[in-house]
This record gives C-alpha cells, sequence and structure tokens, in this order.
C-alpha cells in the first residue's frame, strides 16, 4: 500500500470508520460490454448519468467501482485511490474533493478531500436518503440533490455539513443527471423541452433551445453553455454554445451526424472534449474531438485503430489546458495533447 493511502487508512480508521479501508480492492473486473446500440431510439446505459471523471487542476479524478482515483493528467502516472464506497462526488471552487457515502447505519456523510489527500470527515444535516449528485456551489459551498427532486445548499461548518436553502423550486429527477453549476448560485438541468437554470430563492425557469431536445450540459466562458442535442425522442447528434437568454440564443452549432454525442466536458476557458460514437451494423467507430472555446473544431481522432472494447459499457472524456483524456471501464487512461492531438505515449 502507499504511503498516502496508508495515512489516508488511518485518519479515517480514527474518525471511527465503519468500513475497513484495508479491504481486498477489486482491480482490473471487467463486465461484459454491451451490445452495440445502433437505432436512433434507445440510450446509452452510462451517457447520460453525471459524469465520476473530473479535473482537478492538472490532476484527473475517477469515481470507478466506488473508489476515487488521481492521476496526474501531464503523465498519466497513478497518484492515490481512495477505497470508501462513493457513490457521488463533485470538485470544489477551493479546489477540493467532496464524495458521498452511505454508512453502515444508513446515513450519508462527505469526505473533503484535500489537494494533498487530507480527509476531513462530515455528517449530513438533513440529506434525504435518495441523494445521488453533487455540484459545486459558490464558493464555500457544495449542492446536493435530495430525494424531492431538490438542489439543496449546504456549507461545511466544523465538520457537519449544514442546509443553509434550496436553489429555485423542484427539478425532474431525470434533468438532474446532468445538473451543472455556473459557480455562481445558479444552477442548470436538461429537460425534454429545454434547459431549465434557477438561483437560491427564484422559481425555476426553462430556457428554450428553439425546438432542440437537449441532452449534455457543459459550463463554458463568459455566461454561455455547451448543450448537446437532437430532435425529439432521438439521440443528441449536435453540439450548440449558446448564451444564457430566454430564449437560448446559439452562437456556434456543430453537427455530428450520423454519429452520436456520449459525453462532453469544457475546461475552465471554455474549449470542449467531445466522445462521438458512430457504430453502424457494420461495426464500431468512435472518435474524440477537441473544440475552442469559439465552436471551431480544432481535431479529430479516430479510436478504431485501438479497439472500441469498453466504449459500450462506460466512456467519459475530461479535459484541462493541456491534456484530453478518455476513461473507459476499467482499462488505462488514453490521453491526447491539446495543441497537436497527439496520444500521449506513457514510458516506464
Amino acid at each position: 500500500m502507499k504511503r498516502r493511502r496508508f495515512l489516508g487508512a488511518l485518519l479515517l480508521a480514527a474518525c471511527n470508520h465503519p468500513s475497513s479501508p484495508l479491504a481486498p480492492r477489486r482491480h482490473g473486473i471487467r463486465r461484459p460490454p454491451n451490445e452495440p446500440i445502433v437505432d436512433d431510439f434507445a440510450a446509452a446505459r452510462t451517457n447520460m448519468e453525471p459524469s465520476p471523471f473530473a479535473t482537478q487542476g492538472e490532476r484527473l479524478v475517477d469515481r470507478r467501482e466506488r473508489e476515487l482515483w488521481f492521476w496526474d493528467a501531464r503523465t498519466l502516472r497513478d497518484e492515490n485511490v481512495l477505497s470508501y464506497g462513493y457513490q457521488a462526488s463533485c470538485i470544489l471552487q477551493d479546489g477540493s474533493v467532496v464524495a458521498l457515502r452511505r454508512t453502515e447505519s444508513d446515513d450519508y456523510e462527505v469526505h473533503r478531500i484535500s489537494p494533498v489527500f487530507a480527509v476531513e470527515v462530515s455528517r449530513i444535516d438533513g440529506a434525504g436518503r435518495s441523494s445521488r449528485v453533487l455540484a459545486a456551489g459558490v464558493a464555500g459551498e457544495c449542492l446536493l440533490t435530495t430525494a424531492a427532486s431538490e438542489v439543496a445548499r449546504y456549507r461545511f461548518d466544523d465538520r457537519v455539513m449544514n442546509l443553509v436553502g434550496h436553489v429555485g423550486t423542484s427539478f425532474s429527477a431525470p434533468s438532474l443527471r446532468q445538473l451543472t453549476s455556473l459557480l455562481d448560485g445558479r444552477v442548470m438541468a436538461a429537460d425534454g423541452e429545454g434547459v431549465v437554470i434557477a438561483g437560491p430563492g427564484q422559481v425555476t425557469k426553462r430556457l428554450r433551445l428553439d425546438g432542440r431536445t437537449p441532452s449534455h450540459l457543459a459550463r463554458a466562458a463568459a455566461d454561455r453553455v455547451w448543450i448537446s442535442h437532437g430532435a425529439p425522442t432521438a439521440r443528441p447528434r449536435a453540439i450548440s454554445l449558446c448564451r444564457l437568454g430566454d430564449p437560448l440564443v446559439i452562437e456556434a452549432h456543430l453537427d455530428f451526424a450520423p454519429a452520436r454525442v456520449v459525453h462532453m466536458a469544457a475546461a475552465e476557458q471554455g474549449s470542449l472534449a467531445v466522445l462521438l460514437d458512430a457504430t453502424t451494423a457494420a461495426g464500431g467507430q468512435w472518435f474524440v474531438v477537441l473544440v475552442d472555446a469559439r465552436g471551431a473544431e480544432l481535431w479529430r481522432v479516430d479510436l478504431a485503430a485501438t479497439g472500441t472494447a469498453g466504449l459500450y459499457d462506460r466512456a467519459f472524456v475530461a479535459l484541462t489546458t493541456t491534456r484530453l483524456v478518455l476513461a473507459r471501464d476499467a482499462d488505462p487512461l488514453r490521453a491526447w495533447d491539446v495543441a497537436r492531438g497527439t496520444e500521449l505515449v506513457l514510458t516506464a
């Protein structure tokens, strides 16, 4: 066991953590991949779930099999693994990782993990038992969804997360899978009719997208948002860069048809990584695409040369200032240099 993992285990044991951090780990467990999805009306299993893959500066954080994995994005070197049964996670504005777990007594607790892997355990005041999604709020706050499809605001206070209010009124439960924080107190979610947005004390408002059905959301720069969308009941096959307004104002648009958008993630400066599935009955064809902050495609890489195993079961992208990174199933990460589009070769 690495020294950092051992110290983390001792810290949580001192907090009377109910589960043993020294339990056997489950590396390399592979599930049989799903069959390729080739019709227009079926949804992939995971592409609309809250992304477990995120960036912490030039560090990558991935929630796999209820563990948190940490890598250096520049080298893809494994830095740490925390194994405490996490079921949701996010990164706050101060750079710390917040992860949610259910205890043996069926309560919830939150682990706040600093950039140097110090772990602070907090109990949650007033959390619903079906909470699944965490998101960053304004500085010092964390957002958590409740069993009533509300977005609750929590503030850390002496190892307790205290409820300080709610954002908007109730959202639809499916829309909260793509809950996106604007980091100024407002949140967005996508439902079948548009993008719903609200702030503290505000009534939830729906912004229309010219007859399109939004799917994925990613915060862009300067009060803008990336949205993947398609025709009603169909898969998302295009993305738009939209300025927030009623209706949404489309400033840039990219159509990837016949490929579908599986996942997308934005960097702080507004550029976007997109994972595309162009699978047909003849076989699998997948791409990663980098789009700049103004909506122009910079480069595209065909993943077919290295195989598409694992992509049908679990596939997410993340984007830092220097790397576009792909996480798939239990396989090693793959990364490309943002400036050149060349794949990073990990050397011993």
